[in-house]
């Protein structure tokens, strides 16, 4: 989902319906433009899909591709200049996953003609990651983020199970590809480290890490307006130091320019100053289980907030089998806000636990997936549990939306208003709001 500051609202997923014009597969990606004030679809967008000015784009047969597979969408983004671009993922005929980035119009939402060189047909609007842009493809790809860098290049993150730029050391390794954002052309200067430097992808690999032999998945990017990119997933290697548990979080910072890690940064994982990050028992003392980085934002005063699920006990007690939580940290070493993590059961250690300190709940699952700032020192992060983090569970699972102060992770006691549990800064989507 994003905005584009005209008050327009463009929602991305999938459906198995026929949405607009005629479905083409099991499954198809959509995107709608609506008006962000009254929710009505914007009957000038969605060209192209046999169904034109019904505000909703079908990605079918249609658009004259071949789209009788299954096809997804992971994310979503505005350039500014009234570009809209989706990344994601497509099924093959032989059952494997491709990552595709597509440009379109924001306002018409057809595909930019002038996008897609280097992958065997130019100019269709689409870039597929293929043995066409990369030295090999022949396993699966999945992009699950993008971001541009307001300099006309666009990121795309996600893991392969691929050698797409040097050798593949694990089932999956994560990559960025960094590409021409009006062609699609990759960038020869970016990807240094690897093993094939100049080719525009940099993979997480033997070439830049201690050791990437189990499966490592990036899941969330973020440019910080300074040269760097960050980037966060999960690992179950140690690509900084040892393995704190099954399944482990990190951050890579690294150069938007070149991909070579940042040396300054990495500090507290047991193998400083490698430009890797990672939630391991060195830097986390409870960090003896599995931790999932799944979304990492920037706040512009050089500090960067990540947020996933855990089964450890990062900060107080775990309170059931998973718990969402935030880490804070300085975006040049990646040493964690002492000043951050109130009302978990241990302050200032720089981590905020979903946990029985903080809400109403006790031995559910509870996972954050996304965050949000918004310039006035507050923080937004929403997610799932199957717990009463706020008033009475309305179902298996219920979303939730909490606010925090940025500074300290105390949750905002004038927010969370009718889901049966007021002021308590978390809203709880259940049968008491819906």
């Amino acid at each position: 989902i994003t905005l584009d500051g005209e008050g327009n609202l463009y929602i991305a997923g999938e459906a198995e319906s026929s949405l607009s014009g005629i479905n083409a597969g099991g499954r198809d990606w959509f995107v709608s433009k609506i008006s962000s004030s009254s929710g009505e679809l914007d009957s000038n967008f969605g060209d192209g899909d046999g169904s034109d000015n019904d505000g909703i784009l079908l990605l079918n047969e249609s658009e004259g591709i071949d789209a009788t597979n299954y096809e997804y969408i992971n994310s979503i983004v505005l350039d500014g200049a009234g570009n809209l671009f989706v990344a994601g993922y497509i099924e093959t005929d032989s059952g494997l996953y491709n990552a595709y980035v597509m440009k379109m119009d924001a306002s018409s939402g057809v595909l930019d003609s002038e996008f897609g060189d280097g992958d065997g047909n130019d100019n269709d609007g689409i870039v597929q990651i293929n043995g066409f842009n990369s030295s090999n493809a022949s396993g699966e790809q999945e992009i699950s983020s993008i971001a541009l860098d307001g300099l006309g290049n666009l990121f795309v993150a996600g893991y392969t199970s691929s050698p797409l730029s040097g050798a593949d050391t694990g089932s999956s390794d994560g990559f960025v590809i960094k590409m021409d954002a009006t062609s699609g052309v990759f960038d020869s200067d970016f990807g240094d480290g690897d093993g094939s430097d100049n080719d525009g992808i940099m993979q997480i690999n033997s070439g830049n890490v201690i050791d990437a032999s189990g499966y490592d998945f990036i899941n969330s990017i973020v440019l910080d307006g300074a040269g760097n990119l960050f980037a966060a997933g999960h690992t179950r290697g140690s690509l900084s130091g040892g393995n704190g548990g099954d399944t482990d979080g990190f951050i890579i910072k690294m150069s938007a320019s070149s991909g070579l890690f940042d040396l300054n940064f990495g500090d507290g994982d047991g193998a400083d100053n490698d430009g890797i990050l990672q939630i391991n028992t060195n830097k986390v003392a409870g960090a003896g289980d599995e931790d999932f980085i799944n979304k990492i934002i920037h706040d512009g005063l050089g500090s960067l907030f990540v947020v996933g699920v855990t089964t450890s006990s990062l900060s107080g007690t775990k309170d059931g089998y998973s718990d969402g939580f935030v880490i804070k940290m300085d975006e040049t070493n990646g040493l964690f806000d002492s000043s951050y993590g109130d009302g978990d059961g241990v302050d200032s250690d720089g981590v905020l636990q979903i946990n029985a300190s903080n809400t109403s709940s006790t031995g559910s699952r509870d996972g954050i997936a996304s965050a949000a700032l918004d310039g006035a020192g507050n923080l937004f992060v929403a997610g799932y549990t199957n717990g009463t983090l706020s008033g009475a569970n309305g179902g298996y699972f219920d979303a939730f939306v909490i606010k925090m102060s940025a500074a300290s992770g105390l949750f905002d006691a004038t927010f969370g208003d009718g889901d049966g549990a007021n002021d308590d800064g978390i809203l709880q989507i259940n049968a008491s709001k819906v």
